[in-house]
């Protein structure tokens, strides 16, 4: 396997599919989380990542199961994940105004001013 393929197991499917790591978001996550949380709430904050990211995979296989079982179909399962795809978005993209200001005033905190 290549270097900048990064395997990623889905606990639903036995299946490894090769993600490039630039694409792969948990380290995107880690790495915006540690520009925009002051180093004395960092733990914490990373904490929270974890938390959210396991429990979004633990019960996103589970709601989808259910769905599928209920209405028949695995696509109509799968569908169920778009309005919560489409909110995670658009929080995304509300926080990307901030993230510069907090970037600054993260380092600015960390330069003793």
């Amino acid at each position: 396997m290549r270097a900048w393929l990064t395997p990623k197991v889905s606990a639903s499917s036995a299946w490894v599919t090769p993600v490039p790591a630039a694409l792969y978001p948990a380290n995107q996550r880690t790495a915006c989380l540690a520009d925009v949380v002051p180093a004395a709430s960092r733990g914490l904050g990373f904490a929270v990542l974890q938390l959210l990211t396991t429990g979004g995979g633990a019960f996103g296989s589970l709601v989808v199961g259910v769905a599928s079982d209920r209405f028949g179909s695995l696509l109509a399962g799968m569908y169920i994940l778009v309005p919560p795809m489409i909110v995670g978005g658009l929080l995304t993209l509300r926080a990307r105004t901030s993230f510069e200001r907090d970037a600054r005033e993260v380092m600015r905190e960390a330069a003793g001013g």
